[in-house]
């Protein structure tokens, strides 16, 4: 298989759910990526911002390049910081709730955080996050690595039960915890671009019905194929082709059912893409 050998199907439309822009390596050449990503039917990207900080560059990145729309929240690995300016990230987020369509990625990490006092401050911020998407109805990015049983059992208590949707981005968790999320309607799952080589992922693709499921690059991280130097949005079409394959679908049918999710899920026709 060739990195381009996906140009066969031009005609196929597709939404990269989950992509870090900001980062340095892919920010430095923005209009190639964003350029190379539409050559290959990539027609919206969702960036994802993660920390207060990055208010600013969100919303001059959508400027810039309207096809990319913006989730933004403290991360759990930003939540453990000394200050994770957790005022300013709620202010900044209402006054500027218009310009973004989902708060994430949030969550927790229990992969990278083993301290129980660090986790309990990432709880603390994850809540808080939760409570603010309650309050301006929005739906939310969820990150929980080694952590989807604290991550579900917060997710499920009824302070949080109007959320209007939960997406859980590249999840991890045992069958246990899928059957669990799968009860809920309006929760989500992505696939990232790992399910080329990874069984877990493929295992996830594989018992998730493409009506519950989007496509995520997760860029610069999870490059699906060893010589790539990183992972970018043009990508995400290797998802799709892997999905298809699993699934034993048309390719087609998996491009248009995942940009039909996306488009639902962040209600993007609000924000002026159809």
């Amino acid at each position: 298989m060739t990195l381009n050998s996906h140009d066969q199907y031009p005609k196929n439309e597709f939404i990269d759910a989950h992509a870090h822009l900001l980062w340095p390596s892919l920010l430095q050449d923005i209009q190639q990526l964003i350029d190379s990503a539409n050559r290959q039917g990539v027609k919206a990207i969702i960036n994802i911002g993660i920390n207060s900080e990055e208010f600013d560059s969100c919303i001059a990145l959508h400027k810039k390049f309207p096809s990319v729309f913006n989730g933004i929240g403290i991360h759990p690995e930003e939540a453990i910081a000394a200050d994770p300016k957790l005022e300013t990230f709620i202010t900044l987020f209402r006054k500027h709730r218009d310009h973004f369509v989902g708060i994430g990625e949030i969550g927790l990490d229990y992969w990278q955080v083993k301290d129980p006092l660090l986790r309990k401050k990432q709880e603390e911020i994850f809540r808080a996050q939760l409570t603010l998407a309650v309050e301006l109805q929005k739906p939310v990015i969820i990150h929980c690595r080694d952590a989807e049983k604290p991550a579900i059992a917060i997710l499920e208590e009824a302070a949080y039960s109007s959320i209007p949707g939960v997406l859980l981005h590249c999840f991890g968790g045992s069958q246990k915890y899928l059957d669990r999320a799968l009860t809920h309607e309006n929760w989500m799952f992505t696939i990232p671009t790992s399910v080329v080589y990874k069984k877990l992922h493929r295992i996830l693709a594989m018992r998730v019905p493409i009506t519950r499921i989007m496509l995520e690059t997760d860029s610069p991280f999870l490059k699906p194929y060893p010589e790539l130097s990183r992972n970018e949005p043009q990508y995400v079409v290797a998802v799709a082709r892997e999905v298809a394959s699993l699934k034993d679908i048309p390719l087609e049918d998996v491009a248009m059912q995942t940009t039909a999710n996306v488009k639902a899920f962040f209600h993007l026709a609000d924000y002026g893409f159809r």
